[in-house]
C-alpha cells in the first residue's frame, strides 16, 4: 500500500495497492491487505508539469521458503531439499 497525503493538513488523498481487486480504493476500516502485494522501495518521481508520480513498482515475491513446493530437485535448488 502506497499512500499519499497533503503536506499541511495530513489528510490522506490517494491510495494505491497494486495487489487489491481496486488498486486505487481508500481503504477503509476493514480493508484486508493482499499478501505478498508488489511494492516500491525505490526513489519516486514526480512531475509537478504532468501532476504525475512516478513509482518504481517490484514484483511480488515467489514462495522460497518451500514448505508447500514440490520436491522436484531439477527446478529447487539444494538448499530447499528436506
Amino acid at each position: 500500500m502506497i499512500r499519499g497525503f497533503d503536506v499541511n493538513t495530513g489528510e490522506l488523498l490517494w491510495a494505491f495497492d497494486p495487489g487489491a481487486k481496486d488498486p486505487n480504493a481508500i481503504p477503509s476500516d476493514e480493508h484486508t491487505f493482499t499478501f505478498n502485494s508488489p511494492n516500491s522501495w525505490a526513489p519516486a518521481a514526480y512531475d509537478a508539469k504532468l501532476d504525475l508520480v512516478y513509482l518504481p513498482m517490484g514484483v511480488t515475491t515467489p514462495d522460497i521458503w518451500g514448505v508447500t513446493a514440490h520436491r522436484n530437485r531439477n527446478v529447487m535448488p539444494a538448499r530447499f531439499w528436506r
